[in-house]
């Protein structure tokens, strides 16, 4: 095989680790999300460079796909309370939030992608 083509192998796989662990995340934290009438959990949005504090929600699997080499995947929520239940405690259904323990479960996300988990 020639090294060109190993290279090109290599790179695919990395990149679809990367588009995987973009949705993976993704799910964890909107799963994470504490639900009274789903309007915080509805308004993360999944984009592909800058985040986007719309509360447009997405289609997470489309923007992590969407991802190429050197590109940046941003989770957002521009609902005005989201930072009293990420860093206050002020659900008893997400007491630790929800972005902050799935970002810091980043590389057993990764770990469980290579794996095929």
């Amino acid at each position: 095989m020639r090294l060109d083509a190993i290279i090109q192998r290599h790179k695919g796989n990395m990149l679809s680790i990367a588009r995987l662990s973009a949705a993976a995340i993704s799910a964890k934290v909107v799963s994470r999300t504490p639900v009274d009438s789903g309007t915080l959990r509805k308004s993360w949005t999944p984009k592909n460079g800058a985040p986007d504090f719309s509360n447009a929600g997405g289609d997470f699997a489309a923007v992590a796909n969407s991802l190429q080499a050197g590109d940046t995947f941003t989770l957002a929520n521009g609902q005005p309370y989201v930072r009293r239940i990420e860093y206050e405690g002020h659900s008893g259904q997400a007491p630790q939030g929800m972005l902050r323990i799935s970002v810091a479960e980043w590389q057993q996300i990764v770990r469980g992608v290579v794996r095929g988990n």
